[in-house]
């Protein structure tokens, strides 16, 4: 009985850990990527936005599906309405160098 406590504290820490904490990740195209959406200029409005998405080259496909999911989701959370106007959007968007797709657009309310 003696090791089984430690045993069962590790995997209680191990469960308390991985139910903490972070947003929710999702796969695109079976691969995970890190999106990041934010407004363009702050002291203008936060309507025009950017989202980049790293390690691109994993998927394009999958790259502007997650950078498409991010968009709608900071319209949703900006402004209620997942509409969206792309200056450069998922179906033109290609990746840089450094690895980052980046998509560009407006929320219309």
């Amino acid at each position: 009985m003696e090791k089984a406590i430690p045993v069962l504290a590790l995997a209680l820490a191990g469960l308390l850990a991985a139910c903490s904490g972070g947003a929710e990740r999702y796969p695109f195209n079976g691969a995970y990527f890190d999106a990041k959406a934010g407004p363009v200029d702050k002291k203008q409005t936060r309507a025009v936005f950017f989202v980049n998405v790293a390690q691109a080259s994993q998927s394009l496909d999958g790259a502007r599906r997650a950078g498409e999911y991010e968009a709608t989701r900071y319209c949703i959370e900006n402004y209620g309405t997942s509409d969206i106007l792309w200056s450069a959007g998922p179906e033109t968007a290609g990746i840089s160098e450094a690895d980052m797709l980046t998509l560009q657009g407006t929320c219309d309310p």
